[in-house]
């Protein structure tokens, strides 16, 4: 097997274009017209960010438990 990464093109700008001209983009964590986003909005505070958010069954599998990347996501979220 020969694998030549010479010949690997990551433009990370055109994708990102290629993304925002798509007719349903939305930010996953945040955009309110992103239908299964989580639609996150924290509230900042002197000292404190908190934010409310209820699992739906797009983010959750068997049993209605969340699935581990929504934590991971909001973690990400509120730490940027």
């Amino acid at each position: 097997m020969n694998l030549n990464f010479n010949e690997l093109v990551l433009d990370v700008k055109q994708e990102r274009e290629l993304w925002s001209k798509h007719p349903e983009f939305g930010c996953f964590w945040s955009d309110l017209n992103n239908p299964r986003g989580l639609q996150l909005t924290p509230t900042i505070e002197p000292g404190k960010v908190w934010l409310d958010f209820t699992v739906d069954k797009y983010h959750s599998g068997i049993m209605g438990i969340a699935h581990g990347g929504v934590a991971v996501t909001i973690l990400d979220g509120m730490m940027a």
